[in-house]
């Protein structure tokens, strides 16, 4: 209700810099109701969107989305997710729902 109250305040004023805070201000909201929609997933739900409530997949899964150019080893995202590699493809096999 907050994000939608300042919204509103900035269309309103057009103040300095109006553009940059809306700019921001969605991207906020977006995260918000994206958080909100994984928090009431249900436990037995899966795929990509569920692998975030896990912290290591949720690792994993934002190594791969902000380097996709880079040669992603299952060693190498294991590592860097603090999990073993057997661990992180059989939580990532059964969370995400693809090895």
């Amino acid at each position: 209700g907050q994000f939608i109250k300042l919204a509103v305040s900035e269309v309103a004023e057009k103040r300095a810099g109006s553009e940059t805070v809306l700019t921001k201000l969605s991207e906020l909201m977006f995260v918000d109701v994206l958080r909100r929609y994984v928090e009431s997933l249900p436990p037995q739900q899966t795929g990509w969107l569920a692998g975030l409530r896990d912290p290591h997949l949720a690792k994993a899964l934002a190594l791969i989305h902000d380097r996709p150019a880079h040669n992603w080893t299952v060693e190498a995202l294991a590592k860097e997710s603090a999990l073993s590699r057997t661990v992180l493809a059989e939580r990532f096999t059964k969370i995400v729902g693809m090895p």
